[in-house]
């Protein structure tokens, strides 16, 4: 279970609050979307979740215990990467296996397989999508009880995200819990059980899939009414010849 009180974060005395939660709380054994407008505070989130991150204020607890007492149960992977340059993906693995008891080489191996990844190209020699894979890869394959994705999927293409999706979503068990920010809110549709969405900091919404298909709405539209998008703001600046 994640549980956030009175959640602060800010970058200099006198920035505004990049994170302003009152309270959240979300059950353990679920994959949520992290979903918002870019600055809505989704990194910002996970890092501190992750133990990267100290907030300014307020309590962060994962299981009853604060980040940074529990390490070894957290798995955190960005677009900005962990992995060394000059290492290879089965160096890499070989690094993880001594590091983290968890880790499941068998089951690390089976994803370098199942994405097709080179074992033996050092990660600095990898493609953008390449290293992105790597980075899920060896994150899931901790076997943490809380997995946090930061826009895991850049750089890959649809097919590559559905299928990850779906293997990760396979290989869960109901102690793991599954925190994935991104904007390709049509593709997880289908795959979360609960859509957490922020705006300028603060939770604007905490919806499960469920509720939301009973009330006739999808993920997009929900994101869209809460966020305040116009769909037709654009015809304001449209170029018309002549005027």
């Amino acid at each position: 279970m994640i549980e956030l009180h009175a959640l602060r974060q800010r970058y200099g005395e006198e920035s505004p609050l990049a994170l302003n939660i009152e309270a959240l709380t979300l059950p353990a054994g679920e994959v949520v979307g992290l979903l918002g407008e870019n600055g809505a505070g989704k990194s910002t989130l996970l890092r501190i979740l992750a133990g990267i991150d100290t907030p300014r204020g307020g309590q962060v607890l994962l299981n009853g215990t604060p980040p940074a007492a529990r390490l070894a149960d957290i798995a955190f992977a960005s677009e900005e990467g962990t992995v060394p340059s000059f290492l290879n993906a089965r160096e890499y693995g070989a690094f993880l296996a001594d590091f983290w008891p968890s880790f499941d080489p068998a089951y690390y191996a089976s994803l370098l397989e199942f994405f097709r990844l080179p074992a033996d190209r050092p990660a600095g020699r990898l493609s953008r999508g390449q290293r992105s894979k790597l980075e899920v890869t060896a994150a899931a394959a901790r076997r943490p009880k809380f997995l946090l994705l930061d826009e895991p999927f850049l750089g890959e293409d649809v097919f590559a995200r559905q299928d990850f999706l779906k293997l990760l979503l396979s290989s869960l068990d109901e102690t793991m819990t599954v925190l994935l920010s991104t904007h390709q809110l049509a593709e997880i549709e289908t795959c979360i059980d609960r859509a957490v969405i922020l705006k300028q900091g603060a939770v604007a919404d905490n919806v499960e899939l469920e509720t939301l298909r009973a009330a006739g709405e999808t993920l997009i539209e929900r994101m869209a009414r809460l966020t305040g998008y116009d769909p037709e703001r654009y015809k304001q600046y449209q170029y018309v010849e002549g005027t």
